[in-house]
């Protein structure tokens, strides 16, 4: 007489206790997967936008360094009156010019730098002077110290790093002189552009591909036309 109630009561417990299938448990944690990985794949791609980021700033910071040590350079070849700031020879890689930095109203020496793409490295080999007078110096045929200026600079496409500009007439056309410069044209130079594609350097001293940004400039010598027979403006 007992033993249906007690029946009853133990199967009303386990029906209370109901929790959980196995498919519903899989459902949960394929779910759990998917978000979790969409979690890291947008995490991931957030911190390669931050780091090319930073590597671009980076880059810019450097060529940007590279710019004002050239311009700093070209505005620092007016030693003397007469004197030839771009001297011939000069071609779309490779710089030569006389350029002296102090305080003093004048220079009794005087040194021939000459700026050089070599690789993915832009160098500046100082060439002390021998002898000679004003403005007609002899230097030496080997440099006294070549540092280096900037790594991981390229040419901008077909653009060369560096461009020669004269005035014809009264206007400074974007017509480029041929290189390498003549005498000629070295003494009419009016304007030098600089361009240059620059990669940021990472922890590992290599060029990151694919980060690089490209740099632009002039640096203006003369602002007024010139001849061959004529002082250099810019020193007069």
């Amino acid at each position: 007489m007992i033993a249906p109630p007690l029946k009853r009561a133990v199967t009303g417990a386990r029906a209370g206790q109901a929790g959980f299938t196995l498919i519903e448990v899989l459902v949960a944690t394929i779910t759990s997967l998917v978000v979790a990985m969409a979690l890291f794949a947008i995490l991931e791609v957030a911190t390669r936008q931050t780091s090319g980021v930073s590597e671009r700033v980076h880059a810019n910071q450097r060529g940007r360094i590279a710019m004002e040590y050239i311009s700093n350079d070209l505005h620092s070849s007016c030693v003397a009156v007469t004197a030839v700031p771009v001297l011939s020879g000069s071609t779309g890689t490779s710089l030569e010019l006389l350029s002296e930095r102090g305080s003093n109203a004048f220079f009794t020496a005087m040194t021939k730098h000459r700026l050089y793409l070599s690789g993915t490295t832009l160098y500046d080999a100082v060439y002390p002077s021998t002898g000679g007078v004003v403005p007609h110096w002899t230097f030496s045929s080997t440099p006294a110290s070549t540092s280096t200026i900037l790594t991981g600079i390229s040419q901008s496409g077909a653009t060369p790093l560096f461009r020669y500009y004269k005035y014809e007439s009264s206007t400074l056309p974007e017509t480029v002189m041929t290189t390498p410069l003549s005498e000629a044209n070295a003494k009419l130079t009016a304007a030098v552009k600089l361009a240059m594609t620059v990669a940021p350097e990472t922890k590992t001293n290599s060029i990151a591909v694919g980060k690089s940004i490209e740099l632009e400039n002039t640096v203006l010598l003369r602002f007024d036309p010139a001849s061959t027979t004529s002082q250099n403006t810019p020193c007069t």
